[in-house]
């Protein structure tokens, strides 16, 4: 039989067992770590502020046509756009000559 005589090797302390297992499993926390991470971010910069509703405006602003409008949002002057322009010229009655 091989073997050591007793005290040769000595026996981890408490303290030298839980710095074992943290540095063996260090990350197992860090799910944790960015879940409290993002809690915070979210806590501090993403919430949205609690004042007053934001009011939805029906209208083109400052006089645009809906075609002007419609470029601005989505950077295109597609087909609905234009549709807009010539529905928004006949509703103000404008001639077709």
């Amino acid at each position: 039989m091989v073997g050591w005589d007793k005290g040769f090797v000595h026996e981890p302390t408490r303290g030298e067992k839980i710095a074992q297992f943290l540095t063996s499993n260090w990350p197992l926390f860090l799910p944790g770590l960015v879940f409290l991470g993002m809690f915070w971010l979210w806590q501090t910069r993403g919430r949205d502020p609690p004042e007053g509703a934001i009011a939805v405006q029906y209208e083109p602003p400052g006089g645009l046509t809906p075609g002007e409008v419609g470029t601005l949002v989505d950077d295109d002057a597609g087909m609905r756009d234009i549709t807009a322009t010539i529905v928004d010229l006949a509703v103000r009655g404008v001639p077709d000559d």
